[in-house]
């Protein structure tokens, strides 16, 4: 499974309800934390999502972000973020790394740093074409169960 951006978001979603029947995910630039997300500096969309300013829009966004699912996440998972994209440190997975690795998930991360939603230098295209290969080399070829 592979998402960008809103698809990124649909990944981590499938991850925390469906993680047992997917056997590894590429992530890139997704959004993982809604509240955040509306409310930086980027100007998120409230007519979309919802005023994030009103208590119980902002619950039931936090509710719904990946952010609050990062405890179930289980499956072999590529992070890809890009330094040049939208994403603040509060839509960073970056932060929760170390708690997926302590619990034995499977995590690689790969931050780019002319990246965000699109990659401006073919050097960094071909770079991620060929990290994202061996990512699904090594976990479409594991003969052990995650």
């Amino acid at each position: 499974m592979v998402g960008a951006g809103y698809g990124g978001y649909l990944v981590l979603a499938s991850l925390a309800s469906h993680g047992e029947r997917i056997h590894a995910a590429v992530e890139m630039d997704g959004l993982i934390d809604l509240v955040a997300c509306l409310g930086d500096e980027h100007g998120g969309d409230r007519s979309e999502y919802g005023d994030e300013r009103v208590e119980a829009t902002r619950t039931w966004l936090a509710s719904i972000s990946p952010r609050a699912w990062v405890g179930r996440l289980e499956t072999p998972l590529l992070v890809v973020e890009g330094a040049q994209g939208p994403s603040s440190m509060e839509q960073s997975l970056q932060a929760d790394l170390p708690a997926l690795r302590k619990r034995g998930v499977e995590v690689w991360y790969m931050r780019i740093d002319d990246g965000g939603s699109a990659l401006r230098r073919n050097e960094s295209r071909d770079y991620l074409e060929a990290v994202v290969a061996s990512f699904w080399r090594t976990r479409l070829t594991a003969r052990q169960p995650r």
